[in-house]
């Protein structure tokens, strides 16, 4: 119920809805619920949401929850802290959770210097294999906001990608992968088998 009522606040996006959102964010306990409360709040960008978040990822989250903060906190656009996000991508988690949320964070703020963090973290050996996709999908979705010519270097790293040496680098800018997730923003971007 919970989770259902974060997300209709969040749909709602009124003053009303993100202060529930703010006390929601910092009252909620259940680990089964954390995520898609965060995820929820995370979705609206507000200075409150984003200090909220903030202080529940400093506090310690489960993986996933983290996860979710931290994407949360990189569709805060410039208001993002984008240090936190280049950090927590550097780092290891159970599952590449964690990593793989700063990433797909670091997509969310639409700033150009993510594109050298993304694009580094998607080389064969520079992020553990279960977060490594996270970068893949994030240069994608990157890719869709950027200038022509980073826009190119977008194109060019994911069409490097479909010659990875791992097959699930391949896979993630193949359409077979994920229902087209990863490719959906490479196809925008022009990039075709």
């Amino acid at each position: 119920v919970r989770i259902e009522w974060a997300r209709a606040l969040a749909k709602l996006g009124t003053e009303a809805a993100v202060q529930a959102l703010v006390h929601v964010v910092g009252a909620e306990q259940d680990p089964l619920a954390q995520e898609a409360v965060l995820r929820a709040a995370g979705a609206l960008r507000d200075e409150r949401i984003a200090a909220a978040l903030q202080a529940r990822l400093n506090a310690g989250l489960p993986y996933r929850a983290s996860a979710a903060a931290l994407e949360g906190l990189g569709r805060q656009r410039a208001q993002a802290p984008f240090d936190e996000l280049v950090r927590h991508s550097a780092s290891t988690s159970f599952g590449g959770h964690v990593q793989s949320g700063a990433l797909r964070g670091l997509a969310a703020t639409r700033r150009s210097e993510a594109l050298t963090v993304l694009t580094e973290r998607s080389r064969v050996g520079a992020t553990p294999y279960n977060a490594r996709p996270a970068s893949v999908f994030g240069l994608g979705e990157l890719g869709k906001n950027l200038e022509r010519g980073e826009r190119e270097r977008v194109r060019e790293r994911l069409v490097d990608l479909l010659r990875d040496p791992l097959p699930r680098g391949e896979r993630q800018v193949d359409d077979r992968a994920a229902g087209g997730v990863a490719l959906r923003p490479c196809r925008s971007l022009g990039v075709h088998r």
